[in-house]
This record gives C-alpha cells, structure tokens and sequence, in this order.
C-alpha cells in the first residue's frame, strides 16, 4: 500500500513540548480492490488489525479479504482531536509507526 502513506513517520524526536496542531480531526478511507493477474494465486495476504490509542486519539483499521482472483483492502485511518498535547506524543508517534508497518507489508503471489 505504498501509494496511500508517507514513506517514513512524520514524528521523528525522542519527545516534544509543543502539542501537536492537526488543525482539525480527520478521517481518511480507502478502498482498494487489486486483481490477482491469471496464472498467480495468493500465498500471503496482510492479516486484518485494528488498532486503538490509548487515549482515543486516533484509530486504525485495516481489513483485508480475497474472492476469487480480486483482493480487497478497507482501510480506515483517524485522528479524532485537533490539537494533541505533548505529553501524548510518544502515543502518535508509536501509533504512525503502527501504521506505517501495516501499510508496508506485502502481498505474496505465486505461479500456480
């Protein structure tokens, strides 16, 4: 899912004393239906996670399925404050790390 995340976590320091500003909540939803190419089958798929913070921040869901020759992804990622005071910042940032791992798994297809 290279194509629907940034490339690398966007909280990089150890800890932070600002809060950080969103500016607003936000829900971003992806669908994505990816079909298998003829003379491949699917050897590994992502498992499906949900994951919560503790402090209902933000959620994660990725929810993975295969019917037939066609793979589908429902992939939900939420912020649900606009400003996220510091103390939680180890939270955020091991939450977009969570999900950047998600995102970056990898499908494995093999020749039938």
């Amino acid at each position: 899912m290279f194509f629907l995340n940034e490339n690398e976590n966007p909280f990089k320091t150890n800890e932070r004393k600002y809060p950080i500003d969103f500016a607003t909540a936000f829900l971003n939803n992806y669908d994505v239906n990816i079909k298998i190419p003829s003379g491949y089958k699917v050897e590994k798929l992502p498992e499906s996670v949900e994951i919560n913070t503790e402090n209902g921040i933000g959620n994660f869901s990725y929810k993975s399925s295969l019917k037939e020759d066609i793979i589908n992804f429902k992939i939900n990622f939420k912020v649900n404050v606009a400003i996220v005071p510091s103390i939680h910042y180890k939270e955020l940032k091991d939450f977009y790390t969570a999900q950047l791992l998600k995102l970056n798994e990898k499908i494995i297809l093999i020749k039938k």
